[in-house]
């Protein structure tokens, strides 16, 4: 997820920002599904990025 801050906030190109969402996204899906973290955080999580990278995109 930090990841995933980060590039937005360098300005870094929207195909790597994409493959480091699609990553983010994969990983929060394991971890909610193997209980290391509550089910409910793991979708909170990917809500959250959801929005940032759709702010991203718009502000291009």
């Amino acid at each position: 997820m930090k990841t995933v801050q980060k590039l937005v906030d360098t300005n870094a190109d929207k195909k790597e920002v994409e493959a480091a969402y699609r990553s983010a996204i994969q990983k929060l899906d394991r971890l909610g599904v193997k209980r290391y973290i509550h089910p409910n955080k793991a979708s909170r999580k990917k809500s959250q990025l959801s929005r940032m990278l759709n702010n991203y995109m718009k502000a291009e």
